[in-house]
C-alpha cells in the first residue's frame, strides 16, 4: 500500500481546512441551540400566558358566580327583612288599635254610668226602644226587668211612655238587682231583649273591633 506524502506547507493547509470546518460546524450547531432555546424560550412565555390568561378567566368567573351568589343570598334576606318589618307594623297598628278601642270603651263606660245615674230620664228611653222591639210579638204579656234603683222613674213615668201598638199589651215591670241602673230587659214568651247596660256596651265593642280587623 503506498501513502502520498505532502509537503509540510500542504499538511498545515489541510489541517487549516479541518479545522475551519469543525469550527464552522461548532458555530452552526451553536447557532442553532441559540435559535432553539429563543424559540423554546418564546414558546414556554407563550404557554405561560395562556395559563395566566386561563386561571385569570377561571377565577374572574369563579369570582362572578359567587358575587352572584352573594347578591341572591343578600336580595333574599332583604325580602325577608321587609316581610318581618311588614307584619310587625301590622301586628303594631293592629295591637295600638286594640288598646285604643279598649281605652275608648272603658271612657265611655264611665261616661255612660256617670250619664245614668244623673239623668233618670235615660232608662225611660232604653225601656221605649226595647217594647218597640217587641211590638209585633203575637203574647200580650211582657215582662220589663230593671234595676230596682229605676223602679221609681219608671212606675212613675205616664202610660204614653209605651208604645201605642202595646196598649192593649199586660206590660209588668219587675226589679232584678242584677241589671245594671239605665238598662233593662224585655221579655215575652218567645223573646227576651237584652237592652242593659253592660250588653250595649259589649255589642258597640264587638262592632268596633271587627271594623278594626
Amino acid at each position: 500500500m503506498f501513502k502520498i506524502r505532502l509537503p509540510f506547507p500542504l499538511k498545515n493547509i489541510y489541517r487549516v481546512n479541518g479545522s475551519v470546518e469543525k469550527l464552522k460546524e461548532k458555530f452552526d450547531l451553536k447557532h442553532n441551540s441559540g435559535e432553539n432555546l429563543v424559540s423554546a424560550k418564546s414558546r414556554m412565555v407563550d404557554d405561560v400566558e395562556k395559563v395566566k390568561a386561563t386561571f385569570y378567566r377561571k377565577g374572574f368567573e369563579e369570582g362572578k358566580r359567587k358575587a352572584e351568589s352573594s347578591v341572591l343570598a343578600l336580595k333574599e334576606m332583604f325580602k325577608e327583612a321587609i316581610e318581618k318589618l311588614k307584619i310587625e307594623k301590622q301586628n303594631f297598628i293592629e295591637e295600638s288599635e286594640r288598646e285604643l278601642v279598649e281605652m275608648a270603651l272603658a271612657i265611655a263606660k264611665k261616661i255612660i254610668r256617670r250619664e245614668v245615674s244623673v239623668d233618670r230620664e235615660i232608662v225611660k228611653k232604653i225601656a221605649r226602644e226595647a217594647l218597640r222591639r217587641v211590638m209585633n210579638s203575637p203574647t200580650r204579656k211582657i215582662i220589663v226587668r230593671i234595676n230596682p234603683r229605676d223602679w221609681e222613674a219608671l212606675t212613675e213615668m205616664d202610660k204614653d211612655f209605651l208604645l201605642s201598638e202595646l196598649s192593649e199589651s199586660e206590660v209588668i215591670i219587675e226589679k232584678d238587682e242584677s241589671i245594671q241602673s239605665g238598662g233593662c230587659i224585655v221579655e215575652t214568651e218567645g223573646q227576651m231583649i237584652n237592652a242593659s247596660i253592660e250588653n250595649q256596651i259589649e255589642e258597640i265593642s264587638r262592632a268596633l273591633m271587627e271594623e278594626g280587623e
